[in-house]
């Protein structure tokens, strides 16, 4: 039994609905990619810039590792993406 037919079983005994992610949701973007529109970390940012790196389980964990950005940056970002409350982040991390 594979993996995900095993966490199946276990979380949702009576089964699951497979849809079409463009099916259910109302907009789909991918990051900004800072080279291109913004430096990181310089003296005056104070927002984090959260990447997949700060994705754990399901919260966004903060660490010194985390880059920042200035409130130019911040602005472009939330001008690209609309964030709002219960928007849902996804990612993939591929094995190597």
């Amino acid at each position: 039994m594979h993996k995900i037919e095993q966490l199946l079983q276990t979380l949702a005994p009576k089964g699951v609905e497979f849809r079409k992610l463009g099916d259910i949701i109302l907009s789909l973007k991918t990051g900004l990619n800072p080279r291109k529109f913004f430096k990181l970390n310089t003296p005056n940012a104070n927002n984090y810039y959260v990447t997949v790196r700060e994705l754990e389980e399901y919260t966004i964990k903060f660490t010194h590792q985390t880059d920042r950005i200035d409130d130019n940056a911040l602005s472009l970002c939330l001008k690209r993406s609309n964030l709002e409350k219960d928007d849902i982040f996804y990612s993939l991390e591929l094995e190597q």
